[in-house]
């Protein structure tokens, strides 16, 4: 069986402006039955009708052809090609493989997509083939016949210096051979600037068309059922007044074969008479067609060069590109799903950085979107066309002959299309569109509370009939609008429900307010002068009494600092309910310590310390406490350089505090004349032992030292409580003249020396 190798189209018809068709009446039929309208989140439930298929492929969120394309331009893969004018592409070993026409010169490229056309190719340049592939080159489509790839093209030009031709390239079993052969079958048909190419089957036999712009025919090829085998082929004139004929479109309608033709009038890019042929054929494309021009509607056709109509999904749409100078664009033709009617023209503007838009390529799908490439002769490039799809689904496809129910989250028309015997001879598609309908849109009551032994009015819009739950506390289970008397918390469900027989849910819950729990503060106890906030809750509205003592009477939580004792009442009342009570708190007020604060003494030139007392507490706290040897007893010894003043706090057994203080003079009385004594008798008889300067009074800075007759210093000290014993290094020193020599500052000097010599008497 001839076979064209797996495309990536899923449509009742091939849609390109390069395709096959067959005719041969094959059992298989793609058939499947929906409901034609649901709502939102209900389940699709689709029974699979076919019969005779071998594999099922069902996409439930296909694009939508009716909208406007996303396009992007993908620029000149590998740089190899200057001006392409058509593109056709085949799937062979899980790989996808591009064909691209170069005008001038003429070549064919080969663009290796790997597994998905959404990659970016690598390229290899096959070149003209010895020359068989002329300067101006145009339409190709790649076959597969008798288990060989063929390449089908028509080019030539003779103003542009090579004869009109049809020509095959051969790639023999493996459609990446980079040494084709190529064969001139001449001009067949009455050639002249052959244009768009179209390839079908029909039965067992291989035809093709092609148009001629120079002389405004149409020639069909009969290339019998074996490209090996010379074809031959019939002008079939001007029919449908062909005005330089470019693009060349087939479509089945029914039972009817129809083919677009789009004229560039007089080949002008800047102006001319350009429209839209439409030739029908009947039943078989191999019959005589009749034709009618259908003009320019809406004067939108510009310099056309290439068209393809799709239908699909019950829908007829037709996508044009036009090569007016400066100004191309991409057109809209809507039929109104009637091929034989007038379509109405929608520039759907540059889209892809179009430049010289030349042809369409046939359409792909991957996943939910369906694209088609678009070849720029100006700059080189490819434009690539993106119908997506949706993703409002629960599942976006499914592979077997039974899908599970399918759900749709947003209102709206969507695609459902069945793929049978997909990429065989047999394969067959059909798309069926089902209508989701949105759900009443509910606006219902906020949560709301309420007292005990009260009512309440629900209320509720946006639908035709209304159903609520639960109904031993409502009035009416079925109006908008019921009374609600709860004597618990209750949620209260409602169903609204549209007249498309959508349904929504939404939910209202009335609580029932419990009675009010009054709360106030326990039993509080201060010291006298002390504060305590006092609080108390459950209410809205607080009035306490006696307000003596308080910083405010209307608040929750005042601030009481009571003189005496005092029981304090709060009437707290909550208005929502309207409910109140009166609640006491007694402030129990502590007597403060009596604390007392005394000294021993002054401080002078004499005595530089003085005994601090404190009375009538259990713990005490002085300060300042840096001149004090412990800040924190009641009988500290301060020892200050200067008359200060002492502050003592002090604790009883109930955390109650006073204070009190105490000065002490720091005076320059008592001076004493810093006399030394002329010897002394170290014998440890306890009188005269130790040679010091302990009647000089209080000394600030020291420095103390006694030498023998031979200068050697015997005693040295800086601590003024420190005497000389008459010993040196342990050892008893004789009896002598020893020098001394004192240089101090004391509390009331600043500044004594004294120098003299001191006898040691043993």
């Amino acid at each position: 069986m001839q076979v064209l190798k797996k495309a990536l189209i899923n449509f009742s018809v091939v849609i390109t402006f390069l395709f096959i068709t067959f005719e041969n009446g094959i059992s298989q039929t793609a058939s499947f039955i929906i409901p034609d309208t649901v709502c939102v989140n209900a389940p699709v439930n689709i029974q699979n009708t076919s019969t005779g298929a071998t594999s099922h492929f069902w996409n439930f969120c296909v694009g939508n052809i009716n909208q406007t394309p996303a396009a992007v331009n993908l620029g000149n893969f590998g740089g190899v090609i200057t001006t392409p004018v058509f593109m056709d592409y085949v799937y062979e070993n899980n790989n996808y493989y591009g064909f691209v026409v170069n005008f001038a010169p003429g070549k064919l490229v080969r663009f290796d997509f790997g597994n998905s056309l959404l990659n970016t190719p690598t390229t290899t340049d096959l070149g003209n083939m010895g020359g068989v592939i002329p300067l101006i080159s145009e339409g190709i489509q790649v076959v597969k016949n008798e288990g060989k790839w063929y390449a089908i093209m028509v080019a030539g030009y003779v103003p542009g210096g090579s004869t009109p031709r049809v020509l095959k390239v051969d790639f023999g079993t493996n459609i990446t051979n980079t040494s084709p052969v190529a064969t001139n079958w001449g001009n067949i048909g009455n050639l002249l600037n052959p244009i768009d190419l179209h390839v079908f089957q029909e039965n067992s036999s291989w035809y093709g068309f092609t148009v001629n712009a120079e002389n405004n025919t149409i020639t069909r090829f009969d290339f019998t059922n074996s490209f090996d085998n010379t074809p031959s082929a019939i002008n079939l004139g001007n029919i449908g007044n062909l005005s330089y004929p470019v693009g060349i479109h087939a479509i089945k309608d029914n039972t009817n074969w129809r083919v677009f033709i789009v004229n560039a009038g007089n080949n002008s890019r800047t102006g001319g008479t350009f429209s839209l042929t439409r030739l029908d054929f009947g039943a078989s494309l191999l019959n005589t067609p009749t034709g009618v021009n259908l003009g320019n509607p809406g004067g939108l056709l510009r310099h056309p060069r290439d068209l393809t109509m799709i239908k699909y999904c019950d829908q007829i749409t037709g996508f044009a590109v036009n090569g007016f100078l400066n100004a191309p664009d991409l057109v809209r033709l809507d039929f109104n799903n009637d091929l034989t009617s007038v379509p109405t023209l929608t520039s759907l503007g540059n889209t892809g950085n179009l430049s010289f838009p030349h042809s369409l390529s046939k359409i792909f799908r991957v996943g939910a979107d369906l694209y088609s490439f678009i070849t720029n002769v100006d700059n080189g490039t490819i434009t690539r066309l993106q119908f997506t799809g949706c993703n409002n689904s629960n599942i976006p496809n499914f592979t077997g002959p039974n899908p599970p129910p399918v759900t749709y989250n947003t209102p709206g028309t969507y695609n459902i299309n069945l793929t049978i015997d997909d990429g065989l001879p047999t394969q067959a598609s059909i798309c069926k569109q089902v209508v989701v309908v949105g759900t009443p849109v509910v606006t219902i009551s906020n949560d709301t509370a309420i007292c005990r032994n009260t009512t309440l009015q629900l209320s509720s819009s946006g639908g035709g009939t209304y159903t609520w739950a639960p109904n031993a506390t409502l009035s009416n289970l079925t109006i908008s609008n019921p009374v609600a008397s709860p004597s618990a918390n209750t949620t209260y469900y409602l169903t609204v429900t549209n007249n498309n027989n959508c349904s929504s849910n939404d939910s209202v819950k009335v609580n029932v307010i419990s009675p009010a729990q009054f709360t106030v503060s326990p039993a509080q106890e201060i010291c006298k002068n002390e504060t305590v906030q006092l609080n108390a809750s459950g209410g809205t509205i607080y009035s306490w009494s006696p307000s003596i003592g308080l910083n405010n009477a209307s608040i929750a939580n005042p601030l009481a600092n009571p003189q005496i004792s005092t029981n304090y009442s709060v009437t707290i009342t909550e208005t929502t309910c309207n409910e109140s009570s009166v609640l006491t708190v007694p402030v129990n007020v502590l007597a403060l310590p009596t604390i007392i604060a005394t000294r021993s003494n002054d401080i002078d030139c004499t005595v530089d310390f003085a005994q601090l007392t404190a009375t009538g507490a259990q713990d005490y706290s002085w300060s300042p406490a840096a001149d004090l040897n412990n800040a924190n007893i009641p009988t500290p010894i301060a020892s200050p350089v200067i008359t200060t003043q002492y502050f003592v706090t002090g604790t009883d057994a109930s955390g109650c505090t006073n204070i009190d203080s105490v000065m002490v003079n720091v005076n320059a009385t008592g001076k004493s004349g810093y006399l030394m004594p002329s010897a002394f008798t170290p014998n440890n008889d306890g009188l005269n032992d130790c040679f010091g300067i302990k009647f000089w009074g209080p000394i600030v800075e020291l420095e103390f030292n006694i030498f023998n007759r031979w200068g050697e210093k015997v005693f040295h000290t800086t601590n003024p409580g420190n005497c000389w014993n008459g010993r040196f290094r342990g050892v008893e020193q004789k009896s002598d003249v020893y020098v001394y020599w004192i240089r101090a500052k004391t509390t009331c000097e600043s500044s004594v020396f004294r120098k003299g010599v001191i006898t040691l008497i043993r």
